[in-house]
Formats: C-alpha cells, structure tokens, sequence
C-alpha cells in the first residue's frame, strides 16, 4: 500500500521532509532554507546532526519522475557552492521512482560526485518510512489515512500483545523479588 504523496502541497511536502529529517535521519534540527523565491542552489531542507555534516534536501513535487529531472536536481546542488559543508543529497519526491532509467542515473551520478552521498526518496520510500510513523502520516495525510495505513497487520497485534504481557510479567517477577530481598535485609530502626 502507497500513500498518494502527489496529493500533498509543495509546502506540506517540504514540511514532511523537515520531520523526517529529524524522525527518520535523526537530525537535531531541520529547517527549510530560505524563502520562496530566493536562490537557494538546489537546497529546500537544511538538517544539521550532533556529529558529522550537515546534509541536504531537495522536495519535488512531480507526477513524474524521470532521470532528467534526477541529473538536473543532482547537479543544481553539485555543481553550485554546496553551502553548510554538507555530504549528503536526498532528492525526495513525490513521485514514482522506479524505473531502470532512474537508478541507472542515479548509478552514475554516485559514481561521478563520490564526495556526495546521494539519495532518492520517491513515493515508495516515503510510503516505507511513514508506515512506522503514524504521527506524521496523521499530521500530513489525515486521521482515516493513519488508522487505514499504519495499522497492524494480522499477527502484528497478538505479537504486540504477547510482548506486553511478558513485560508486564518480567516486572511483576523483579518487583516480587525486590520485595522479598528488602523485606529480609532491612533492619527496622525504633523511633
């Protein structure tokens, strides 16, 4: 199952690779860059991380998507002045990416920018990675998209459940044990 990704705004597409920037490649902040309008060398999403670089995000919001739009959105930032040091490019979409074209480019423009890490979310990515995070396909989809697309699927639930109830039994046990431990090794002063 997809979510229908094309149906998002620009805007909301740039919002969800902001969140999951942070949710996802666990930046510890992830800001658009700059405003509309502005030039912004390939960049829509700047996230920074505790150690290592900063990387990079550009969210293009496409029916299609075809190599040409891969090898151009590639070179607009490796060709440019690649600002904030960054190493790595995720060109997300919200396109369908699956197309031989497509990772064949994809292929050679590693092999050409090796300094770069370069990524590519499309709509089947995304898909992938939302299922795990009900709150943002909440926030960006809508309440019946999160209950439909991240529900458990069958045997996921008794798996859960079975989990909770070894847990909840594992701290029964300590608990019982801790009790009995403190109950013979406290001395109880007089008042």
């Amino acid at each position: 199952m997809l979510l229908h990704t094309q149906e998002l705004s620009w805007e909301a597409l740039e919002h969800l690779v902001v969140a999951l920037a942070v949710q996802v490649d666990q930046a510890v902040e992830a800001r658009p860059f700059g405003r509309n309008g502005q030039a912004q060398g390939g960049i829509d999403v700047v996230a920074f991380f505790a150690s290592g670089p900063a990387a990079v995000y550009q969210a293009k919001k496409y029916e299609r998507f075809t190599a040409s739009d891969l090898r151009k959105a590639a070179l607009t930032y490796a060709n440019g002045s690649r600002p904030f040091g960054a190493r790595r490019l995720v060109i997300v979409t919200t396109a369908d990416v699956r197309d031989t074209k497509v990772d064949l480019e994809l292929a050679r423009l590693r092999g050409q920018h090796q300094d770069l890490v370069i990524d590519l979310w499309g709509r089947q990515q995304l898909s992938d990675m939302l299922f795990a995070l009900p709150d943002l396909v909440r926030r960006f989809f809508g309440e019946h998209t999160m209950q439909v697309f991240c529900r458990p699927l069958p045997g996921q639930e008794e798996q859960a459940d079975s989990a909770r109830a070894a847990d909840r039994l594992e701290l029964e046990n300590y608990s019982t044990h801790l009790d009995m431990y403190l109950r013979g090794h406290l001395i109880w002063l007089p008042r």
